[in-house]
C-alpha cells in the first residue's frame, strides 16, 4: 500500500531547519510550522509545500535536500518536488508552543551570556 500523506509528513518529521540548527535550538521544519503540505499523487511523485520566513532564503535549497533524501527512501516514492510558497510568508504563529518556548529559553539565555537585554519575544 502506497504512504499516505500523513505517513509522508511524519517521514520528514526529523528535518530540522539550517538556522535552528546553527542557533543550537535545534527545530525541525515541523516544529516551526515551515510545511504547508504535503501530497503524494497516483503516479507516486511527492510535492511537499514549504511556507518560508522569507521567499527569498538561501537555506531552501538545504531543506529542499534534506526533504528529498528522507522521502526518496520511502518505499512508493517515485520521486519529490518541493516547493517553496510565495503567496505569503511564515509566521511565528504557526510554530508549536513547545517550540516556541525553546527559542525564547535560547534568547534569555544568551541575552544572559552576552550582557545584553534579550530582544522581544517571538
Amino acid at each position: 500500500m502506497p504512504p499516505s500523506d500523513q505517513e509522508l509528513r511524519a517521514a520528514i518529521s526529523d528535518v530540522r531547519d539550517p538556522c535552528c540548527v546553527m542557533n543550537r535550538t535545534h527545530l525541525t521544519l515541523e516544529d516551526l510550522g515551515l510545511v504547508e503540505r504535503v501530497h503524494r499523487d497516483e503516479s507516486g511523485h511527492v510535492t511537499v509545500d514549504l511556507l518560508l520566513t522569507e521567499p527569498t532564503c538561501l537555506y531552501y535549497f538545504h531543506m529542499a535536500h534534506d526533504i528529498e533524501a528522507v522521502l526518496k527512501d520511502v518505499p512508493g516514492v517515485s520521486g519529490v518536488t518541493v516547493n517553496s510558497l510565495t503567496d505569503r510568508l511564515w509566521d511565528a504563529d504557526r510554530m508549536r508552543p513547545e517550540a516556541r518556548e525553546r527559542t525564547e529559553r535560547m534568547r534569555r539565555q544568551r541575552a544572559e551570556r552576552l550582557g545584553v537585554r534579550p530582544a522581544a519575544a517571538v
